[in-house]
């Protein structure tokens, strides 16, 4: 009799199979177990720290390409997430930050290939992978110190009380404010109050078309507009070179500065609007031999009355200004106490020979800082440009015209003995005088002015009066801040010969 217990034929086929399956079992267990330890051990080691991927926060433009990445991993080197940010930042970013990207990027590409091969290395194909996502992390910490940098920059422009963005993009500010590139203007238009710029611009070789755009004044009571910077000019062969750089130049401030031509030439107006200036018709005009010029009061008057703005300024047509025209401005502006009274701003120029020597177009502030070094500062202490407000009291002002001799020293005279706080701003605002021909102010009917002065008899005591170097206050820079500063005390004695007519001035309002 069989003992129950004892298994059957099927039972111990069964049995053997079992036993000859089950270690294969047990072996994929202990696998499993033996990585995960493995795995967690490895997860503690401290060397590979750097390795361990932070919390990715949403960049869907990067998480994009970091996809693309993880599929054609083969493809991929350790450059290829700055680089791609780089591009990406290019049409916002000022040449300075890209410069320190590009330090950034070489840092950061020394590191990283050293740092795959250790992934590689010790942890093999996933960590590698980790690692390449770690990479996308530090991009994105990156790109946010940029903007956040680029935040502060912007409101550290701000005018009068107000943060303003930078007025021409490309630079990202006027006041940090300077292209290291070459700047070429391809074509501008003005349509319904906006100018359309293609810019192209060469970066370290290579070339990149952005597009900005910058609005122009249209009508009284524009907020953004500081200054309205103007002047006026003949159409002469010899200095079409002169005011090409001005047409250029004087614009890069916008929309704070509106620059604005008189003129009824047609070739000057075309010529203008082309760079996106404002242009307004001649005033009445003096000074008539052959062709007369414009009346300075009365284009300071046409200026107010078709412009809302802080600030209005002449400057001869022939002079470029510097960086330093924002901070200046915005100094004059934030001063409540000066800009309460009539005042009158300064500029002085450094003569650059464009006659004799063959010069480069001028396209940016960088070009102006290199030209200016090649020039002599003027020393007969006339003035080139006049800054003023509404306050000023053009009313008693004779029918002079700039670009003839006296206008300066006389009107500075007149400010004066009028108690106009008069700025020399030569210490925050170089002006470059383009000297293209060898007449200056020995132009036709040189001396009208000073016919005026004796037929009216308002000549002052002594000329030194008018010179720049007689204003009661002074620009100063320090860094990036420019400050006003009283400086009567330390001016010349004769500076207080201004002893003016001032029943004959006041007797005639025109």
């Amino acid at each position: 009799m069989k003992n129950p217990d004892t298994p059957t034929g099927g039972q111990i086929a069964h049995l053997q199979t079992w036993t000859k399956v089950n270690p294969r079992y047990l072996a994929v267990v202990l696998v499993i177990i033996i990585g995960t330890c493995l795995a967690y051990l490895l997860s503690e080691i401290p060397f590979l720290e750097k390795f361990r991927v932070p919390r990715m926060k949403t960049m869907p433009s990067l998480q994009g390409k970091a996809s693309e990445m993880f599929s054609k991993r083969a493809d991929w080197s350790p450059r290829t997430p700055l680089e791609v940010e780089k591009h990406a930042l290019l049409s916002d970013s000022t040449t300075q930050e890209l410069e320190t990207l590009d330090q950034m990027i070489k840092q950061f590409n020394e590191k990283a290939a050293k740092s795959w091969g250790i992934a590689e290395k010790y942890t093999g194909e996933q960590s590698a992978v980790a690692f390449l996502k770690w990479t996308i992390g530090k991009v994105i910490d990156l790109t946010n110190k940029m903007k956040a940098s680029r935040k502060k920059m912007n409101g550290q422009s701000s005018v009068g009380g107000k943060k303003q963005k930078s007025v021409f993009n490309i630079q990202k500010n006027s006041r940090t404010q300077d292209l290291n590139a070459t700047i070429r203007l391809t074509k501008a238009q003005e349509n319904k109050g906006e100018v359309s710029e293609n810019l192209r611009t060469g970066i370290k070789g290579k070339e990149y078309k952005v597009k900005t755009k910058s609005k122009v004044a249209k009508t009284i009571g524009d907020p953004h507009i500081r200054l309205v910077l103007f002047s006026t000019w003949i159409d002469k062969p010899e200095k079409r070179e002169a005011h090409d750089n001005v047409l250029r130049t004087w614009r890069l401030w916008e929309p704070l500065v509106v620059p604005l031509v008189f003129t009824n030439d047609s070739n000057i107006t075309t010529r203008a609007h082309s760079f996106g200036w404002k242009v307004l018709p001649e005033p009445r005009c003096g000074c008539i031999s052959g062709r007369g010029v414009p009346l300075l009061r009365e284009m300071y008057r046409s200026a107010m009355a078709t412009f809302d703005s802080h600030l209005y300024a002449f400057v001869n047509g022939d002079l470029l200004l510097g960086n330093g025209m924002l901070s200046t401005i915005e100094a004059i502006v934030k001063d409540k106490a000066l800009m309460a009274k009539p005042l009158m701003g300064l500029i002085n120029r450094i003569n650059v020979d464009f006659y004799h020597t063959k010069r480069e177009p001028i396209y940016t502030l960088k070009s102006f800082d290199s030209l200016s070094s090649d020039g002599k500062p003027m020393t007969d202490g006339s003035s080139d440009g006049f800054i003023t407000n509404k306050l000023f009291p053009w009313q008693h002002v004779p029918d002079i015209v700039p670009g003839r001799k006296g206008v300066a020293m006389w009107l500075v005279s007149y400010a004066r003995e009028m108690g106009v706080a008069t700025v020399d701003v030569s210490g925050s605002l170089r002006a470059v005088h383009m000297m293209a021909t060898k007449f200056g102010n020995n132009e036709s009917g040189g001396n009208c002015n000073h016919k005026i002065y004796n037929k009216l008899r308002i000549k002052p005591k002594s000329w030194f009066c008018g010179f720049f170097k007689c204003a009661q206050y002074k620009t100063t820079r320090e860094g990036s801040q420019v400050k006003i500063e009283d400086k009567s005390s330390q001016n010349h004695p004769r500076c207080g010969e201004c002893e003016m007519d001032l029943e004959a001035v006041k007797s005639n309002i025109y």
